[in-house]
């Protein structure tokens, strides 16, 4: 598997760098943008996208969403949905291609969005802690700001948040209301 995922990577690295060529003859300052379609979303930050016939899993780069089964995890997927499934999508890369897992990470636009932004400012994801030196940090920081000051999404405090009753634990207690009759052996 972690084979298959490095040779897509470098089949796709291979495909950037022969559009590169051509893309730098008139854009010599232009990082190499892909045109995508988004056939899943995987997550709120991670999507699988078809290039040139070929199916990548891309996590967006430099921000960090909740997973489903995390506070706010099912919203940012929800959104991430909303924004990109079934979509035709830009990818910008910056100075890191891939993640460990073998995912390319990339800054992935629909509609002129930048959707890792989109996602920050709503409070459905946060700027990774090793982000730093990328391209975009300083707009995924201010939308950050904004969001956390905001307290939007993960950013909410308890007390923004709807009250709801947590759910019982242990057993279930019997029924001692004398409304309800005993039960007929």
């Amino acid at each position: 598997m972690i084979m298959k995922q490095l040779l897509i990577s470098a089949a796709l690295v291979s495909l950037l760098a022969v559009a590169g060529c051509a893309v730098a003859e008139s854009q010599p300052t232009s990082p190499v943008v892909v045109e995508a379609q988004v056939t899943r979303v995987v997550s709120g930050d991670t999507i699988e996208v078809l290039v040139d016939g070929q199916t990548f899993t891309v996590k967006y780069l430099g921000i960090a969403a909740p997973t489903p089964a995390q506070r706010f995890g099912v919203e940012a997927l929800a959104r991430n949905k909303a924004l990109v499934e079934g979509k035709a999508v830009k990818l910008e890369p910056d100075s890191v291609d891939a993640d460990s897992s073998g995912r390319l990470l990339r800054y992935v636009y629909v509609d002129g969005v930048l959707v890792n932004s989109a996602l920050v400012q709503a409070g459905l994801a946060k700027v990774a802690d090793d982000s730093t030196s990328l391209k975009y940090y300083g707009p995924l920081i201010a939308g950050q700001t904004a969001a956390t000051k905001d307290h939007l999404g993960i950013w909410a405090s308890q007390s923004d948040l709807p009250a709801t009753t947590p759910p019982p634990t242990g057993p279930i207690p019997p029924n001692t209301s004398k409304s309800v009759p005993p039960p007929i052996n």
